[in-house]
Protein backbone atom coordinates (compact mmCIF):
# COMPACT_ATOMS: atom_id res chain seq x y z
CA UNK A 1 0.00 0.00 0.00
CA UNK A 2 1.38 3.59 -1.08
CA UNK A 3 -0.50 5.79 1.58
CA UNK A 4 -0.82 9.49 0.20
CA UNK A 5 -1.77 10.86 3.51
CA UNK A 6 -2.34 9.75 7.40
CA UNK A 7 -5.10 7.56 7.61
CA UNK A 8 -8.58 9.14 8.91
CA UNK A 9 -9.99 6.67 11.76
CA UNK A 10 -14.25 6.79 12.01
CA UNK A 11 -16.66 6.01 14.52
CA UNK A 12 -20.04 5.36 14.44
CA UNK A 13 -22.26 6.88 16.79
CA UNK A 14 -25.31 7.38 18.25
CA UNK A 15 -25.72 11.29 18.15
CA UNK A 16 -23.34 12.74 15.57
CA UNK A 17 -24.41 16.54 17.07
CA UNK A 18 -23.50 15.75 20.76
CA UNK A 19 -20.24 14.32 19.70
CA UNK A 20 -19.40 17.16 17.47
CA UNK A 21 -19.89 19.48 20.45
CA UNK A 22 -17.96 17.46 22.70
CA UNK A 23 -14.85 16.96 20.38
CA UNK A 24 -15.37 20.76 19.44
CA UNK A 25 -15.71 22.49 22.81
CA UNK A 26 -13.92 20.33 24.60
CA UNK A 27 -11.22 18.81 22.84
CA UNK A 28 -10.93 21.52 20.48
CA UNK A 29 -11.23 19.80 17.45
CA UNK A 30 -12.01 22.12 14.11
CA UNK A 31 -15.46 20.98 11.85
CA UNK A 32 -13.78 19.95 8.19
CA UNK A 33 -16.88 18.67 6.48
CA UNK A 34 -20.63 16.97 7.09
CA UNK A 35 -21.19 15.22 4.10
CA UNK A 36 -24.66 12.77 3.87
CA UNK A 37 -24.44 10.51 1.28
CA UNK A 38 -27.30 8.33 -0.11
CA UNK A 39 -28.80 5.13 0.43
CA UNK A 40 -27.75 3.75 -3.28
CA UNK A 41 -24.23 4.88 -2.87
CA UNK A 42 -23.49 3.67 0.90
CA UNK A 43 -25.06 0.21 -0.10
CA UNK A 44 -22.57 -0.01 -2.82
CA UNK A 45 -19.70 0.51 -0.67
CA UNK A 46 -20.59 -1.74 2.07
CA UNK A 47 -20.74 0.99 4.54
CA UNK A 48 -24.36 1.14 5.60
CA UNK A 49 -27.50 -0.15 3.55
CA UNK A 50 -29.81 3.07 3.49
CA UNK A 51 -26.98 6.07 3.81
CA UNK A 52 -25.51 7.90 6.10
CA UNK A 53 -23.75 10.98 7.33
CA UNK A 54 -19.93 11.46 8.04
CA UNK A 55 -18.47 14.75 9.91
CA UNK A 56 -15.42 15.40 9.59
CA UNK A 57 -13.02 16.96 12.45
CA UNK A 58 -9.62 17.67 12.16
CA UNK A 59 -7.02 17.71 15.18
CA UNK A 60 -4.92 20.96 15.53
CA UNK A 61 -2.08 19.11 13.39
CA UNK A 62 -4.83 18.28 10.75
CA UNK A 63 -5.03 14.68 11.74
CA UNK A 64 -8.70 13.84 10.72
CA UNK A 65 -11.09 12.07 12.69
CA UNK A 66 -14.74 11.17 11.32
CA UNK A 67 -17.78 10.73 13.28
CA UNK A 68 -20.25 8.67 11.50
CA UNK A 69 -24.50 7.49 11.50
CA UNK A 70 -26.20 5.11 9.29
CA UNK A 71 -29.46 6.13 8.67
CA UNK A 72 -31.82 3.66 10.92
CA UNK A 73 -28.78 1.92 12.65
CA UNK A 74 -29.41 0.60 16.05
CA UNK A 75 -27.30 1.44 19.15
CA UNK A 76 -24.76 0.11 20.25
CA UNK A 77 -25.00 -2.49 23.59
CA UNK A 78 -22.75 -1.17 26.17
CA UNK A 79 -19.22 -3.31 26.14
CA UNK A 80 -16.71 -3.98 28.51
CA UNK A 81 -15.65 -1.89 31.28
CA UNK A 82 -12.12 -1.89 29.88
CA UNK A 83 -11.37 -1.26 26.11
CA UNK A 84 -8.58 -5.02 26.39
CA UNK A 85 -10.63 -6.54 27.88
CA UNK A 86 -12.53 -7.94 24.99
CA UNK A 87 -11.84 -8.17 21.50
CA UNK A 88 -13.29 -6.09 18.80
CA UNK A 89 -13.17 -3.11 21.24
CA UNK A 90 -11.23 0.09 20.28
CA UNK A 91 -10.00 3.22 21.62
CA UNK A 92 -8.60 6.24 19.95
CA UNK A 93 -5.44 7.72 21.47
CA UNK A 94 -4.26 11.37 21.40
CA UNK A 95 -0.40 12.28 21.71
CA UNK A 96 -0.78 15.55 23.75
CA UNK A 97 1.44 17.88 26.05
CA UNK A 98 0.66 18.83 29.53
CA UNK A 99 -1.11 15.71 30.38
CA UNK A 100 -1.71 16.74 34.03
CA UNK A 101 -3.25 20.16 32.84
CA UNK A 102 -5.52 18.12 29.92
CA UNK A 103 -6.99 15.91 32.79
CA UNK A 104 -7.83 18.80 34.82
CA UNK A 105 -9.44 20.30 32.01
CA UNK A 106 -11.84 16.96 31.15
CA UNK A 107 -12.38 16.70 34.67
CA UNK A 108 -13.50 20.49 35.29
CA UNK A 109 -16.00 19.32 32.22
CA UNK A 110 -17.30 16.88 33.53
CA UNK A 111 -16.05 14.74 31.54
CA UNK A 112 -15.79 10.38 32.37
CA UNK A 113 -12.34 9.86 33.46
CA UNK A 114 -11.36 6.03 33.36
CA UNK A 115 -8.28 6.15 34.97
CA UNK A 116 -6.82 6.47 38.68
CA UNK A 117 -5.74 9.45 37.40
CA UNK A 118 -2.23 10.56 35.08
CA UNK A 119 -0.62 6.96 35.38
CA UNK A 120 3.51 6.69 34.50
CA UNK A 121 3.06 3.67 32.35
CA UNK A 122 6.51 3.21 32.14
CA UNK A 123 9.69 5.76 32.52
CA UNK A 124 8.56 8.78 30.65
CA UNK A 125 5.21 7.45 29.18
CA UNK A 126 2.48 9.12 31.11
CA UNK A 127 -0.93 8.74 30.01
CA UNK A 128 -5.32 8.46 31.40
CA UNK A 129 -8.47 7.19 29.54
CA UNK A 130 -11.29 8.94 29.37
CA UNK A 131 -14.87 8.38 27.27
CA UNK A 132 -16.81 10.64 25.31
CA UNK A 133 -20.30 10.96 25.63
CA UNK A 134 -21.42 7.59 24.44
CA UNK A 135 -18.58 5.91 26.23
CA UNK A 136 -15.83 5.54 23.28
CA UNK A 137 -12.40 5.23 25.07
CA UNK A 138 -10.20 8.18 24.45
CA UNK A 139 -6.56 7.45 25.46
CA UNK A 140 -4.40 10.79 25.65
CA UNK A 141 -0.50 10.33 26.15
CA UNK A 142 2.50 11.82 27.06
CA UNK A 143 5.59 10.98 26.24
CA UNK A 144 8.54 12.79 28.02
CA UNK A 145 10.80 12.47 24.68
CA UNK A 146 8.20 12.83 21.74
CA UNK A 147 10.51 13.35 19.15
CA UNK A 148 12.60 10.07 20.34
CA UNK A 149 9.15 7.99 20.27
CA UNK A 150 8.06 9.39 16.36
CA UNK A 151 11.47 8.72 15.02
CA UNK A 152 11.87 5.06 15.95
CA UNK A 153 10.24 3.83 13.04
CA UNK A 154 8.27 0.32 12.29
CA UNK A 155 9.29 -2.59 14.67
CA UNK A 156 11.69 -5.17 13.48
Amino acid sequence: MDSVAAYEVGIVVDDVDALVRFYVDVLAMTMHSDVTVPADASRRTGLAPAGYRVVRLSTSLGQRFKIARGSGSTRRVAGEPFPMASTGNFYLTFLVRDIRGLHAHLAGRGVRLCSDGVVEVRPGVWLFLAADPEGNWLEFVEYADIAGYLASGPAR
